[in-house]
This record gives C-alpha cells, sequence and structure tokens, in this order.
C-alpha cells in the first residue's frame, strides 16, 4: 500500500467505499491509483486484466505478524464466474471470504449477488406468494410449494430428487460409495453387487459349516443317505466328520447338492443387501432432519421442510449465491457418513432366511434318497437298513470290542456295512493282539454276525466245516 498523502487522497477518489470499522474495509476498485494502495500485489501488477470487471477489494487493517496490511480481491466479471483471490493470489472460495470476515457477509453477497433461489426465498418470507410453477423453474430441485399467508415463513416447500445418485452426491463419499449406493438402491439392479458370491457358498458348503447349520430334519435325511454310501459317517459326531460329509455328497449327489449351495448363496446374498439398506438408510435417509427437512416418502426422494427452515441452512452454509443443491452439498459435505462399499462383506453379520433354505434342502436331500432308493445297486434296502438299525444301535464303526472266548481273548471292529451286498465287513482279532498276522478280514450277513457274536463255537464249527469241504 503506498504511503504518500496524494497516493491516498488518489486512491481514495478512485474507491467505492461500503464499509470501513477498525479492523476491515471494504471496497469496490474503480482505478489503478485504488489498486496500488489498497489491493494485492499482484493486482495492481496485472490491472488491465482485471480492469473490464467490478473488482471489490477487502482490507484487512490487523495483517499478519508479517504484513501489518492484508487484502482481497473479489473478481467479478461481466459473464463467468466470480473469482477469490488472498494477498498472495492464491485461490479462494467464498466460503473463505465469509468465514474470514462474517461482519460483512451481507454487504459482500449485497455486492456480488445471491443465486436466485435465496432471493425467492426471501420474497416469499417476506410476504410475497410466489407461483409454483414459476419457482420450480428457478430451482431443479423444488417439487411443490404450499403458501402460508398468515406466517410466510412457515410456509412449505417440497424437495424433490429425481435420481438417487443426485442425492449421495451431497455427501463426501468417494466413486466407490457412490457406485455402491447406486447399485444398492436401484429399482432395476443393473449392477450386480454380489455381497455373498456362489464362491463363499461353496466354501462354506465344503468346511462342513453350510451343513452343520441346516435343522435337524435336513440332518436326519443326510444321515440315512449316509447310511446308504458311507456308514461310518452316518453319526456325523464332529466337524471333521461334516466336511468329510459335505464333500462326499458333493462328489456323489453334484446335481443336487449345488442346488442347495446356490439357493443358500442366493439367500446369503439377499439377507446382507437387506442388512446393508437398512443400516444405510438409518444413517442417510434424513441427515438433515435436524436442521427441519424430513423425508416425505420413502428415502433418498422427496423432503419437506420450510422457507425459513431453507433460509436458515442458507446462512449456516454461508453459500447464499447457490442453489438448493449447492447448499445442501456444502452442508452434507460437513457431515460424517460412510464409507460402504469397503464393508461390502460385513453387512447383516450373517443373518439370512435359514428357514427358506431349510426348505428347499429338504427338497433336494429327498430327491437324493428317491435316487438311491430307486436305483439298481442296491438290492435290498430294506434288509439293509435292519442291518444298519441293528449293529449301528450296538456297536460304533472303527471302534475295537472285546469277546471273551474261554482262555483266549478275541475282539474285532466292524469297518463298513455294504448295501450292494448286504454283508458286515469286520477285522477279527485272535489273542488280544488287534494288528499283524493275527487279524483277519471277514464279512457276514446280518445271521451269520448274530451268530458270530452269541454262537461263537457253532459259527466257529461251519466256518471249519465249510473250509474242510472246500
Amino acid at each position: 500500500m503506498a504511503e504518500t498523502e496524494e497516493n491516498k487522497n488518489e486512491a481514495y477518489d478512485g474507491s467505492q467505499i461500503f464499509y470501513e470499522d477498525d479492523k476491515v474495509m471494504l471496497l469496490k476498485c474503480n482505478t489503478l491509483e485504488s489498486a496500488k494502495y489498497f489491493g494485492p500485489p499482484f493486482f495492481s501488477k496485472y490491472y488491465n486484466r482485471y480492469r473490464d470487471a467490478d473488482n471489490y477489494i477487502i482490507v484487512d487493517k490487523e495483517g499478519d505478524y508479517l504484513t501489518p496490511t492484508l487484502s482481497y480481491l473479489i473478481h467479478k466479471p461481466h459473464r463467468g464466474q466470480i473469482e477469490f483471490f488472498n494477498y498472495e493470489n492464491d485461490d479462494l472460495t467464498i466460503t473463505d471470504i465469509l468465514e474470514k470476515f462474517p461482519e460483512i457477509t451481507d454487504k459482500i453477497y449485497d455486492l456480488i449477488g445471491v443465486g436466485n433461489t435465496y432471493n425467492i426465498l426471501k420474497r416469499i418470507s417476506g410476504g410475497e406468494d410466489i407461483d409454483e410453477y414459476k419457482f420450480s423453474n428457478i430451482d431443479d430441485l423444488i417439487g411443490g410449494f404450499k403458501f402460508n399467508k398468515n406466517n410466510p415463513g412457515k410456509s412449505m416447500v417440497t424437495l424433490k430428487f429425481d435420481d438417487h445418485e443426485d442425492y449421495f452426491k451431497l455427501f463426501d463419499l468417494g466413486e466407490g460409495d457412490l457406485w455402491f449406493l447406486k447399485a444398492l438402491f436401484s429399482s432395476y439392479h443393473y449392477d450386480s453387487i454380489g455381497f455373498y458370491h456362489s464362491d463363499m457358498g461353496y466354501q462354506d458348503w465344503d468346511e462342513g459349516y453350510l451343513m452343520r447349520n441346516l435343522n435337524e430334519e435336513n440332518i436326519a435325511i443326510i444321515k440315512q443317505i449316509l447310511i446308504y454310501i458311507k456308514p461310518n459317517l452316518a453319526e456325523l459326531n464332529d466337524d471333521d466328520q461334516y466336511k468329510e460329509a459335505s464333500v462326499l455328497l458333493r462328489d456323489t449327489f453334484r446335481r443336487q447338492t449345488e442346488n442347495i449351495i446356490d439357493d443358500y448363496s442366493s439367500e446369503k446374498d439377499s439377507g446382507m443387501q437387506k442388512a446393508a439398506e437398512e443400516e444405510i438408510r438409518e444413517e442417510l435417509c434424513e441427515p438433515f432432519q435436524n436442521y427441519g427437512l424430513f423425508a416425505k416418502s420413502g428415502c433418498f426422494y422427496t423432503y419437506v421442510t420450510t422457507v425459513n427452515v431453507l433460509l436458515g441452512m442458507y446462512n449456516i452454509s454461508k453459500e447464499r449465491h447457490v442453489d438448493l443443491k449447492g447448499m445442501l452439498s456444502k452442508i452434507g459435505h460437513t457431515m460424517s457418513v460412510g464409507p460402504y462399499e469397503e464393508y461390502i462383506y460385513e453387512y447383516g453379520g450373517g443373518e439370512f432366511d435359514i428357514d427358506s433354505v431349510n426348505r428347499n434342502a429338504k427338497y433336494e436331500l429327498e430327491k437324493i434318497l428317491e435316487e438311491i432308493e430307486d436305483s439298481n445297486k442296491y438290492p435290498n434296502l430294506i434288509k439293509f437298513r435292519e442291518m444298519v438299525d441293528e449293529v449301528l444301535s450296538q456297536y460304533d464303526l472303527n471302534r475295537y470290542y472285546d469277546l471273551k472266548r474261554g482262555t483266549n481273548t478275541e475282539g474285532f471292529r466292524v469297518t463298513k456295512l455294504d448295501p450292494t451286498t448286504n454283508k458286515i465287513y469286520l477285522t477279527y482279532y485272535k489273542s488280544g493282539l488287534k494288528q499283524g498276522s493275527q487279524s483277519e478280514v471277514r464279512s457276514y450277513t446280518l445271521e451269520e454276525f448274530r451268530n458270530f457274536l452269541h454262537n461263537p463255537e457253532l459259527f466257529e464249527n461251519k466256518i471249519l466245516n465249510f473250509r474242510k469241504k472246500a
């Protein structure tokens, strides 16, 4: 700022002062002398670049520790966007200016003008009944208006978002979050989110997790199936057996098993999507309700409020020159919402419609049973079931049992129940040895197994006689 009295007088002559106190001055610069005396250094240096416009200077008389007096430039071209600069020629926003000099907010808005929306709201608040059609033409977000002649400030305004994405952009969300929200709440579901992919369902099945979570009725059917194809798994006593049984069923009855897995995956996906929708609606549906803006029907679509509320929100945002979306975006970007996409696999905590899964699983498992029972592979399933019920009610598969016969200690393990031959396979041990040369693999019918247990001498004689004849 020049120091001579002559320069000072020329500067004042070339300026139109709108406000001045001990701390700040607001003026319009009309001459180069005014630019040199009051403006930041770059302004006078490039004055010809700025002169074909309205240029307003804010003088900060308190300055900072390096520069006793600072100045800011508001460059308002006759056409185009208004620009704001600090002393060092850095770009600013109107918000930066208003936050720095709140005492001249109204003066600044008077000079640079405010958006039509704010002006219309002020006129309505002052008692002017604006035509709804005219109001909606001024601001695209206006979806309805009802004038209150007794209290104009409480006139009702409806805001309508034509696209969910327009609503989501009011907040400080990244591209990934915007894609996620648009896909999640799209009526047409063009984008498949895939919370729970089918390969995750297959993993749950192969690990035995899915089978373990079926209801008792389905577990009972699975045990019936296992009795036919691998009886030693039929008890399903531990996680390892569930895992082995799951892999076995998938390998043996792939079509029915994959139908169960696909339905489970679909239900998991649906459940997680529902949970995500509920959680996000809770946070994003009415984030402006503390200001007095409320959802009218559903979320992200129509909202209702009053003229006074919108004027108050404009004052809070300090963005009176923008439309309603711009004002709401200014406030929305200060809110702590999201992120959403990065938690795509964590919504719902595993909640899903297990009853639906069980209904479908029962249908598929019963089809497996029918396939087994109609197969020529098993000649007499009734007899096989009788054998299974009797043997497994007394003996566990692959567990050693002692047989006391005179002075010798003998024992056996039931190793297999074969539905194709209706035979019981076991390993027989003599003299207390459970392995090595003293063991012998045998197969019996159910009647022969009973004799083996209860009439050992008679049964052994039959074995010996048979061997002699052979």
